[in-house]
């Protein structure tokens, strides 16, 4: 009799240790995947701009409007969409001026070509002005 009880102690005590292990991994699994949510959402608020303020990304503004984009990314992120869902969907309603590194495309091409082209004739100025001056 007493090997019975044994017995059947030791297999509750088995289960009860494979539910508590199971347990657990799902909590450090869940934590796993909040720090990896958040590292994700803090990439992005670097990459989005204060819409009211200057030069700012939504990371270092403390006003409502970045707290708002703020909490759209986490919410986005909750639901699955990917960064580039994302930052398209903020683009969509706030504009391609929202993003603080804009990409390449027809409507941003002078974004990308004026500076380098004020570069270049800098660059060429100063050429031509000491090719002056050593002739």
């Amino acid at each position: 009799m007493r090997f019975i009880i044994y017995s059947s102690l030791s297999n509750i005590y088995e289960h009860v240790m494979r539910i508590v292990t199971l347990i657990i991994s799902m909590f450090l699994s869940l934590e796993v995947c909040a720090a990896d949510n958040d590292a994700r959402a803090h990439k992005l608020y670097e990459q989005v701009r204060c819409p009211t303020c200057v030069a700012q990304s939504v990371n270092e503004s403390d006003t409502i409007a970045s707290e708002h984009i703020r909490n759209f990314i986490v919410s986005k992120i909750a639901e699955g969409k990917t960064d580039d869902e994302i930052l398209s969907m903020l683009r969509e309603y706030y504009g391609d001026d929202l993003v603080l590194k804009p990409r390449v495309s027809s409507h941003t091409f002078l974004l990308w070509a004026i500076p380098l082209s004020v570069f270049l004739f800098g660059l060429r100025s100063i050429i031509k002005r000491r090719m002056q001056r050593i002739h």
